[in-house]
């Protein structure tokens, strides 16, 4: 997000008590090489993760000891200036990215050495809340909220190991991080959404937490 901070999934941090045991990586698009590594300073998760809906609020702030450098390997990537929906029409185009495990059930395979992205389309939260997934789960209290964004794609997903990761709207050579990968079943299949957690909605937190206002 700029030279210090960064932006993940809540859930990805809920048995770490010490966040300086952990680090980032930058500069490199393999899994445990190259690049610099920026040990973590501190975690903040939203306050309303882990109560209430489940998996809603899941997004997290990372504070780095040793600050990300901007160069060509490295970009600081821009937060959503405009409403979130008008870009959010079923059909509309967004990528991700991670090293997340590559067979198509998320109980099996290893991580991808190196950075993969794919190309995924939006699904409306409306259609979303009717796909047969939530059926699966609804005794549980996992649904749909405002603060989500949905993708479908036959034969594509996220998965396992890419929790956290960017939601991006590519538009040129800008990309703008919409979402960040939350939970699904990353099967690929129709009726199956990936669900990530909407940037544009936790905006003004993320704002107040980094004391990083926009322009």
């Amino acid at each position: 997000m700029n030279n210090v901070w960064a932006i993940s999934a809540a859930h990805c941090f809920g048995d770490y008590s010490n966040p300086k045991v952990l680090q980032a990586r930058s500069g490199s698009l393999e899994l445990n090489s190259g690049g610099i590594v920026h040990p973590f300073e501190k975690v903040i998760s939203h306050p309303g993760f882990g109560s209430g809906k489940k998996l809603s609020d899941d997004i997290a702030l990372i504070k780095v000891e040793k600050p990300f450098t901007d160069n060509p390997y490295v970009k600081y990537v821009k937060l959503p200036k405009v409403e979130k929906g008008s870009y959010l029409k079923t059909g509309t185009k967004v990528v991700s990215a991670g090293w997340g495990i590559t067979s198509m059930s998320r109980f099996y395979g290893e991580s991808s050495p190196i950075l993969l992205d794919v190309t995924l389309d939006i699904l409306d939260n409306d259609k979303c809340s009717q796909e047969p997934f939530f059926d699966k789960f609804a005794e549980y209290g996992l649904g749909i909220t405002e603060g989500m964004i949905c993708t479908e794609t036959l034969g594509k997903d996220t998965t396992a190991g890419d929790s956290g990761g960017p939601l991006l709207l590519k538009e040129g050579n800008d990309s703008t991080l919409i979402g960040v990968v939350s939970f699904g079943e990353g099967s690929g299949k129709l009726g199956d959404p990936g669900v990530y957690t909407s940037v544009v909605y936790y905006k003004k937190w993320i704002y107040l937490e980094t004391v990083s206002f926009p322009e």
